[in-house]
């Protein structure tokens, strides 16, 4: 999880592919999620090192997400919510 500073300077980071790494902007993880805890709307997640076991993970457990790359080499994933989630919000 990171602060919105530290987020924004990893844009312009170059982190290596040799570790494993999910991130999170800390800001965008509060206003995601509901007060039952329910995702209410896409939260971005970075991925770096191997993609592979970062879909397996969200696959094992069920996790519906959407893929993009950018930047030529890094991986985004767009954490989706659920449909029940969405509804709820309004």
């Amino acid at each position: 999880m990171l602060t919105p500073a530290k987020w924004k300077a990893l844009r312009r980071e170059s982190f290596g592919s040799r570790e494993n790494l999910i991130f999170m902007n800390e800001e965008e993880i509060k206003i995601s999620f509901n007060s039952n805890g329910g995702l209410i709307r896409a939260l971005e997640l970075r991925v770096s090192g191997d993609i592979k076991m970062a879909e397996t993970i969200f696959e094992n457990n069920h996790l519906p997400v959407r893929t993009e790359l950018q930047d030529g080499d890094r991986y985004y994933f767009y954490l989706q919510p659920e449909r029940e989630s969405v509804v709820e919000k309004r």
